[in-house]
Formats: structure tokens, C-alpha cells, sequence
């Protein structure tokens, strides 16, 4: 249920108009709050310890790192608008 709920309706909200903002994740301090978002959800999902890697948790959901997701959403977005 919480993998549901993350990828059906938290990541969406996170991801939403990427091509506005998707320039200031060039810099470490806007990244570090979508992925402490991806770590919980994922860490709520498996009721793994909290030491767990979050790149441990991203290869066992096969999810990518929140941050290439918003760039391929950006891209995806402007490729769509130039079409």
C-alpha cells in the first residue's frame, strides 16, 4: 500500500512541472529533501532498519534516484512541447 501511495500519488505531485524547476537540482541542498521523501517512503514500505543504503532501497524497488527521474520527466515534458 505504501508503494502504491508513493508512486501513484507522491511521486506525481513531486514531479509535476519539472521543466520549470528542474535546473536547481543542480544543487545538493534541493535534492537532499526529495530524496529524504523517496528514503521514507521506501524504508515504510519494507520496514527495513534505518541504516539501510537508499541506494540499497532504490536497486530493491527498482526505482531511479528522484532526482534523474524529475530530469527525464523535464525532458520528456519539453520533447512533448516542441512535437
Amino acid at each position: 500500500m505504501v508503494y502504491w501511495l508513493y508512486t501513484a500519488v507522491i511521486r506525481p505531485i513531486i514531479t509535476y512541472a519539472p521543466m520549470v524547476w528542474w535546473m536547481a537540482l543542480s544543487k545538493k541542498y534541493c535534492i537532499k529533501p526529495l530524496e529524504q521523501v523517496q528514503r521514507s517512503c521506501l524504508l515504510g514500505n519494507t520496514g527495513a532498519m534505518k541504516t539501510t543504503s537508499t541506494k540499497a532501497l532504490d536497486v530493491i524497488f527498482d526505482i531511479p534516484l528522484i532526482h534523474i527521474q524529475v530530469e527525464n520527466e523535464a525532458i520528456l515534458a519539453t520533447s512533448r512541447l516542441m512535437i
